[in-house]
């Protein structure tokens, strides 16, 4: 969990904020992926 938070401090101060959210998104998409057992690449694929 703590790149996830790493990151959204990084985007915390970015110019684009509509680049931040869809960053925010996959970042939490990856993590619910890892979280669950599955692979994150085919997690993705899949959605």
């Amino acid at each position: 969990m703590k790149p996830v938070v790493t990151d959204r401090k990084k985007f915390l101060f970015t110019n684009i904020p509509k680049g931040v959210t869809s960053s925010v998104v996959v970042l939490n998409l990856i993590q619910t992926a890892i979280e669950n057992g599955l692979d994150p690449y085919k997690y993705l694929i899949w959605l």
